[in-house]
């Protein structure tokens, strides 16, 4: 009886296992997917809330001029922008969705009213955006444990760099996802070797250079791929002169006005090119003059990413040379982002969206860091205490900074506070080169405006003009950090320099009576953004000032002070 009782206990026992392990596959599976879902419906909320931030009244001068681009086309028959910044795909494209939209709701609105162009645009950047985070799954499957595919897919989906900038009808959105598509695709060549992925990988570059010539970097990752798969033979050099051949035939068609204007574009390609190199100094660049190369790039993409995710890549790329064939399928993707960051990095301009396109390959040394130390570290705890920090980290910012989205844009806020404030007719003075306020205009009410001219020449015919136009104002209005960021830089301004000074002060007879912030802010806690670069802040939350003329002081005092104080 009682050999009968074991024998019954241990089939029991048995049995109980194999039901488990049926069960057990199965419901990680679900909870993977589960997961997953749920990071992909964290990621779309974070780029699709609240994309009319700005009501309509865009504050973003790129955005101005896509729409304003767009707004001239009229395809088929008319397909010259008169825009060459940037190259026509997204433009055409743009149109296209116009043209079917304008169609669908009986609204020709759609196709020359800039809001709704604009809104457009938006829409379309965070869609390649969130597509951006499903490619990183993808990615991420093909290096990593699953666990690890995920968090490093969670870290993406809430990356603030790249929700912000699904946030703005601009290109930036679109090229990160083209760089991720040409690096899943590399990653197919290197593991089946089929010629099929040759084909899309020259498609999918004709369409980045299509989008924009800064693109042409991008050939580093399918190059390096078709090397590292083919091996550097004549063969190979074939295949590379047939993948051109065809990414030139997908370029002309879908940026076609690139080449029917090739003067036009070479000529705005010559002016971009000198801005960004510093050959010549422009007003949107003085804020770079004496930033250190390199450091002030990695300083700013802390603001994109988080500190978590930086500390972690820099720990990634330093495990990255002890365990380089591990993840020999990222090689295209970070060697690129390297040469990219040595090249960029030393440009004059450091504006923050030029280091989107290797926000990427910092999402997948932070995955590498990850990977290696959960394998490493054998406490439990310690694990879940890892994967809980970088989690908390990058939830906190992300979820912090989109609240700068929800909230009223801080130039909408200032101006309607304006209208309740400043006395109809008042004289309201604002900078040129920024966004000046009220946004909107309002029965009833109208302001005489007057405009400072601070980027003119620094002399004191300027100072004189300007303390005329000082003598005259009732209120002035900084609707940004555009001009008092940049100016003092240049020690060609001294004059200009001197002015806010005095003016900060209170010696010039004006008052500050109001501030408008946005920082980007969670359970009460501000996160004050000032020393990030300039473009980080100015289009979706600037510091707005309004200082009211308390002393009316004379022009000739005014100009007196300035000069005696130079």
């Amino acid at each position: 009886m009682h050999k009968l009782h074991r024998l019954q206990t241990k089939f029991s026992g048995l049995r109980y296992k194999l039901i488990n392990a049926r069960k057990e596959p199965s419901d990680r599976q679900f909870l993977v997917r589960l997961a997953i879902c749920s990071i992909f419906f964290l990621a779309f909320c974070l780029r699709f809330t609240h994309l009319n931030w700005d009501e309509g009244y865009y504050y973003h001068p790129d955005e101005r001029n896509i729409a304003a681009a767009i707004s001239r086309l009229e395809l088929p028959q008319q397909n010259n922008p008169e825009f060459y910044a940037y190259n026509g795909f997204p433009l055409f494209f743009l149109d296209i969705v116009s043209q079917i939209v304008s169609y669908l709701t009986h609204n020709p609105d759609w196709l020359t009213d800039w809001p709704k162009i604009i809104l457009l645009t938006r829409i379309f950047s965070a869609a390649c955006s969130f597509i951006s985070v499903r490619l990183c799954y993808r990615i991420a499957l093909k290096v990593f444990r699953p666990k690890i595919a995920i968090l490093t897919t969670f870290i993406a989906a809430t990356t603030v760099g790249l929700i912000q900038y699904a946030h703005y009808g601009v290109t930036e959105s679109l090229l990160v996802m083209e760089v991720l598509l040409l690096s899943l695709l590399s990653m197919q060549l290197m593991e089946n070797k089929k010629k099929i992925n040759l084909f899309w990988l020259a498609v999918v570059f004709g369409v980045s250079v299509g989008t924009k010539t800064s693109a042409l970097s991008f050939i580093l990752i399918p190059a390096l791929a078709i090397l590292m798969t083919y091996g550097l033979r004549w063969r190979t050099v074939l295949m590379g002169i047939c993948c051109s051949l065809v990414a030139a035939a997908v370029f002309y068609g879908v940026s076609p006005n690139t080449i029917q204007h090739l003067d036009k574009f070479l000529e705005s390609m010559r002016y971009e090119g000198g801005v960004v190199r510093g050959e010549f100094l422009v007003p949107y660049t003085m804020q770079f003059i004496d930033t250190p190369i390199y450091l002030f790039q990695i300083k700013n993409l802390f603001w994109q990413t988080s500190i978590s995710t930086m500390l972690l890549a820099f720990f990634g790329l330093f495990l990255l040379f002890k365990n380089g064939k591990k993840y020999r399928l990222l090689r295209p993707l970070l060697l690129y982002s390297f040469l990219y960051f040595v090249y960029v990095g030393s440009w004059h301009a450091k504006f923050i969206r030029y280091m989107l396109p290797i926000v990427p390959a910092i999402i997948f040394l932070s995955g590498i860091a990850l990977n290696q130390l959960t394998l490493q570290l054998k406490k439990p705890r310690l694990k879940q205490t890892l994967i809980l920090i970088v989690c908390a980290v990058n939830v906190f910012w992300a979820l912090a900074y989109v609240k700068v989205f929800i909230k009223q844009s801080t130039r909408i806020t200032a101006s309607k506070w304006m209208y309740q404030y400043i006395p109809n007719q008042s004289t309201v003075l604002t900078e040129h080169w920024d966004d000046g306020l009220p946004s909107m205009s309002e029965d009833g009410f109208s302001f005489n405006h007057l405009e400072l001219k601070l980027y003119d020449y620094d002399d004191q015919a300027k100072v004189q003009e300007l303390a005329d136009t000082l003598s005259q104002g009732d209120y002035l209005v900084i609707s940004s950090r555009r001009l008092t960021g940049s100016i003092p830089r240049n020690q060609a301004f001294p004059y200009t320099t001197k002015y806010y000074q005095l003016l900060f002060s209170g010696d010039l007879g004006y008052d500050q009576v109001a501030i408008f912030t946005s920082y980007p802010n969670f359970f009460g806690l501000n996160i004050n953004d000032d020393s990030a670069e300039e473009t980080f802040q100015v289009y979706d939350h600037p510091v707005v000032k309004i200082f009211k003329n308390i002393g009316h002081f004379s022009s000739g005092k005014i100009e007196s002070l300035i000069l005696s104080s130079k």
